[in-house]
């Protein structure tokens, strides 16, 4: 993806990935993924940077569904991570990544104390409500986009950015690592996050939405500079394939437009 017009991502240290040990499971690991789709990319993400050894098996999302994988998941979704044989099936990408946390707690996916734990996935849930849900909207309602883009840019500031400030350093104010709660290592927050800020860059970078424009002035420093850390690592070049995502958003938009047009929603 170096060079590519669509989102310049810049050169990982190969170290983000190498310097932690290869880790293979005692039941392999298969996960049914599109690189389409943010949630699912949160569980290759997580299974590139932790080195856990796992098979990926794509699957096509702009057609129906073979039968054999909604025998795994009726409703057709991806992420899927089956378990061995298929003695654990999981189909929900936050409990993929809570079950890869218990699986190899020594990476730290979810690290520290159980309020520090807490703390990740409280902050994931608000940005879930506040940024990815209105995310979504933009497809659905693009006629919106600048107001909607407002919204998100507003949350970003005044929600999401006061909340890093407080934990991309210890309690000590010591900085130890630049990911949340002060690791040296991307965390669940991280992983959970991650593909949804790829998606609003892209937007940004390609002019999709009107009024997108990310920075320490409209994003907030804290969050600005975060994002600049996670755009950095290694294992973002090596799953995000932007092109792909870049036509996929496109489309959706158009489509989109289309919807409300035929509804008559007033431009």
């Amino acid at each position: 993806m170096a060079g590519c017009p669509y989102l310049a991502l810049k050169q990982g240290s190969p170290a983000d990935i190498k310097a932690r040990p290869d880790i293979t499971p005692e039941h392999p690991l298969t996960l049914y993924t599109s690189p389409l789709c943010p949630y699912a990319h949160r569980i290759h993400l997580a299974l590139l940077e932790c080195n856990i050894a796992h098979t990926l098996i794509e699957i096509d999302l702009e057609n129906p569904r073979p039968e054999w994988y909604l025998e795994l998941n009726a409703e057709g979704k991806v992420p899927v991570m089956k378990v061995g044989d298929g003695e654990c099936v999981l189909r929900e990408s936050l409990l993929i990544l809570e079950f890869l946390a218990d699986l190899v707690p020594g990476v730290g996916i979810l690290r520290g104390s159980a309020v520090e734990r807490a703390q990740a996935r409280l902050f994931v849930d608000v940005f879930g409500k506040e940024v990815i849900a209105p995310y979504y909207t933009l497809f659905t309602h693009p006629s919106r986009a600048p107001q909607i883009a407002t919204q998100i840019l507003t949350a970003l500031k005044t929600k999401i950015s006061p909340l890093l400030a407080k934990h991309l350093s210890t309690s000590s104010g010591i900085g130890i690592g630049p990911f949340f709660n002060a690791a040296m290592y991307p965390t669940y927050v991280e992983y959970a996050l991650t593909p949804f800020i790829l998606r609003l860059k892209v937007m940004e970078a390609n002019n999709l939405i009107e009024g997108l424009v990310i920075n320490s002035e409209t994003a907030g420093h804290e969050f600005a500079g975060w994002c600049a850390v996670l755009m950095g690592r290694e294992g973002v070049r090596k799953s995000f394939e932007v092109r792909r995502v870049v036509e996929r958003m496109v489309k959706k938009l158009e489509e989109g437009r289309a919807k409300e047009a035929e509804e008559g929603v007033a431009r």
